[in-house]
């Protein structure tokens, strides 16, 4: 499945975070938990990630191509197996292992004609958001820029968190 939109990070203050958490609860915001290892591949400006899920997810190894051009993210997956078989293939295809990013507390945060966040603690990074725009709705990306401010949220940015990760 190949999936394009516009990806903004932005990041909370453990104080902030539960600010957030508390109201979207009193909204009646549905949490759904997740948490998974991405193993980042990279050769030249390609980059693969192998995700690992930790929970009840299907399928349980994903093998993600993913691109960025002009803000636009664009990710192709599939799933696989053996994760020691795809590792050994990318490394004699050239790849070199670029980091771990392990999201061990996890949840989107949805609601029916709202949009859906994604709230992860990320070592190294603390706690962070993620919202995922289509192209087609990017006029509404300052809406929901301006929402994430009033419940705390700060520094955002559409760099990869890839890119992110590496520079702290």
């Amino acid at each position: 499945m190949k999936k394009k939109s516009i990806e903004i990070r932005f990041f909370f203050s453990d104080k902030n975070i539960k600010k957030a958490l508390d109201l979207w609860k009193k909204e009646k915001r549905k949490f759904e938990s997740y948490s998974f290892t991405d193993f980042y591949f990279i050769k030249n400006k390609n980059i693969i990630k192998i995700r690992k899920w930790h929970s009840f997810h299907q399928p349980k190894i994903e093998l993600i191509n993913a691109k960025r051009k002009k803000g636009l993210k664009t990710e192709k997956g599939k799933t696989v197996k053996n994760i020691q078989a795809v590792i050994n293939n990318l490394k004699k295809q050239g790849y070199k292992k670029s980091a771990v990013i392990k999201k061990r507390r996890a949840w989107l945060v949805k609601k029916q004609n709202k949009p859906t966040y994604a709230i992860e603690h990320i070592d190294k990074l603390g706690w962070s958001g993620e919202i995922e725009v289509l192209e087609k709705d990017k006029n509404l990306i300052q809406e929901y820029l301006n929402y994430l401010k009033l419940v705390g949220a700060k520094d955002f940015s559409k760099k990869s968190l890839l890119d992110l990760f590496k520079s702290r």
